[in-house]
């Protein structure tokens, strides 16, 4: 686990797509998506539609790890803890919950 410092730096969204909580299958993240779900957002399981955080520097988008796990946390209502997702009927692995999302 990273300390408080390191989960609070500013990353480029073409790292924030290699981040590991965002792999899906041992693949990584498209760049394209992370910059998508920063300008466009995506919908939670309700239906409201969340940002992930970034902050613009020099004309680029970066965010950091920690609002990366809070915007996940975020579309799926809450359930999203340390690489686990909690569903109704026991856990279910986050890549596949994932993957079933089409992300």
């Amino acid at each position: 686990m990273q300390n408080d410092d390191e989960s609070r730096c500013l990353i480029s969204m073409t790292k924030a797509a290699h981040l590991r909580c965002l792999q899906v299958d041992g693949r990584q993240m498209s760049t394209a998506t992370i910059c998508r779900w920063a300008s466009r957002g995506r919908a939670n399981r309700s239906g409201q539609r969340i940002l992930l955080q970034s902050v613009r520097i020099g004309g680029k988008l970066a965010t950091s790890e920690r609002w990366v796990r809070e915007f996940l946390d975020s579309i799926n209502d809450g359930a999203f803890i340390e690489g686990r997702q909690m569903g109704g009927e026991g856990d279910v692995d986050v890549d596949k919950a994932l993957a079933a999302l089409g992300i």
